[in-house]
């Protein structure tokens, strides 16, 4: 590749991607791909241009992260654009949590317990057995005791070890 080539290779991506839209994760990469064409422009082999930017990203991942530099830049000399990214899932997807009418009577089924009585499974049966019904909402699937748990989180209730007091010593 000749550096007139690189020079409009990088306009290319300053038109295409636009850094305040692109997440950090993207930008990365796009910084690594253009490192990459640099030092290959300067000579270095495609393996000994990977090891390099290997070094300078992730000290004592040479290997692994080198192949990833080199996977990476193909893909995007095959497909001009950068891979799908697989983490994070769609966002969306709708919990019964964001349901005001289910989120008030969870709480106020949570409060009306005793302390130290609520788990992830007493919600989860309460959910399934009784709360969903009083709704009249009848779920695709009944809620799971891991979901259960989430919501408990997402309410802001933190599992605990319940103390019954501070002993004294009547001594002295």
């Amino acid at each position: 590749m000749d550096p007139a080539e690189h020079d409009e290779e990088v306009e290319d991506w300053e038109a295409e991607y636009d850094s305040k839209t692109l997440p950090l994760s993207q930008l990365n990469q796009l910084m690594i791909i253009s490192n990459f064409a640099t030092l290959q422009l300067k000579g270095l082999s495609r393996t000994q241009a990977s090891i390099e930017i290997a070094c300078q990203w992730h000290e004592g991942q040479g290997n692994w992260f080198s192949r990833h530099v080199r996977a990476l830049a193909c893909h995007y000399q095959i497909f001009e654009k950068l891979p799908v990214e697989k983490r994070g899932g769609s966002g969306k997807h709708c919990s019964w949590l964001h349901d005001e009418s289910v989120k008030k009577l969870t709480l106020n089924w949570l409060t009306s317990q005793k302390t130290g009585n609520v788990t992830p499974r007493k919600l989860q049966h309460a959910l399934n057995d009784r709360l969903f019904t009083e709704l009249n909402i009848t779920p695709k699937s009944p809620i799971s005791e891991h979901t259960a748990r989430w919501w408990l989180i997402k309410l802001g209730w933190r599992q605990t070890v319940v103390q019954k007091g501070i002993y004294m010593d009547g001594h002295e």
